[in-house]
């Protein structure tokens, strides 16, 4: 249950790459910290899955959660 919770996250902000095939959501979990996951879109599927795993990253703001995806995501 507990894990469950941590995926009610609010997307915060996107930074999409210039081809619209990937992207970087950053996000704020319920208990107020944040984090970023790497996003790629699947045509066969018609739908973005995870890409970095990168979700388990926890920073204390939205600032810090950008910096630390653009430090890690290469084409960021």
């Amino acid at each position: 249950m507990r894990c469950l919770a941590l995926w009610k996250k609010s997307i915060e902000k996107t930074l999409p790459d210039s081809h619209g095939l990937r992207r970087v959501d950053l996000f704020r979990r319920p208990n107020g910290t944040y984090g970023f996951e790497e996003l790629r879109w699947l045509d066969e599927e018609q739908a973005w899955i995870p890409a970095g795993r990168y979700s388990e990253s926890f920073t204390k703001s939205l600032e810090d959660a950008e910096s630390e995806a653009r430090a890690r995501v290469e084409w960021l």
